[in-house]
């Protein structure tokens, strides 16, 4: 369970017992992944599915009036965490983790609606990565108080049912 933990850092951020005890406590699945380049690790991310309430970290209300979705019971996609060494940024490699995950999503998502969501720091990469894959920002969600230096994350949503629009396209790089 370490490596989970540890997916929802930078620091204490998170609660992280809670969100370790929401996962062990419902049947959601982890997927990791890595990127090599020249024989050695450049990049890795995750992700998972789970259920809507322990995705958004919070109540789900404001989320689903936003969004005009209904999430009670479903179980949704998440993206936990992307990192790519410094040496190695900007060759699309943060593109390749967030496409890999979001096909393992829209594979083993069982729901009729396959929704992803995805937490970014302000000053991070994802931002960007966000809208070439379609990502829409909550605006709605804030979930500050389960951070204990009043900063907060930023919420994306993703809609893999729109598959077409979204244009999930494989990507090569050297």
């Amino acid at each position: 369970m370490r490596v989970e933990e540890e997916s929802f850092l930078p620091g204490d951020r998170y609660p992280r017992r809670y969100i370790s005890d929401e996962i062990k406590n419902q049947d959601s699945q982890r997927q990791y992944f890595v990127a090599e380049y020249n024989r050695r690790i450049v990049g890795y991310s995750a992700a998972g599915i789970q259920e809507s309430g322990t995705a958004l970290m919070g109540p789900v209300s404001d989320v689903e009036k936003e969004l005009g979705i209904h999430l009670e019971a479903t179980r949704v996609g998440v993206l936990i965490s992307l990192g790519v060494i410094k040496e190695e940024r900007r060759k699309n490699i943060g593109g390749m983790l967030t496409q890999a995950r979001l096909r393992w999503i829209e594979n083993n998502l069982e729901d009729d609606k396959k929704y992803v969501f995805a937490h970014a720091w302000p000053n991070g990469g994802f931002n960007y990565l966000a809208k070439s894959f379609g990502f829409r920002r909550v605006m709605n969600w804030d979930n500050r108080e389960a951070y204990s230096d009043d900063s907060h994350a930023i919420l994306y949503f993703l809609d893999l049912n729109l598959q077409g629009k979204n244009d999930l396209q494989t990507v090569i790089i050297l």
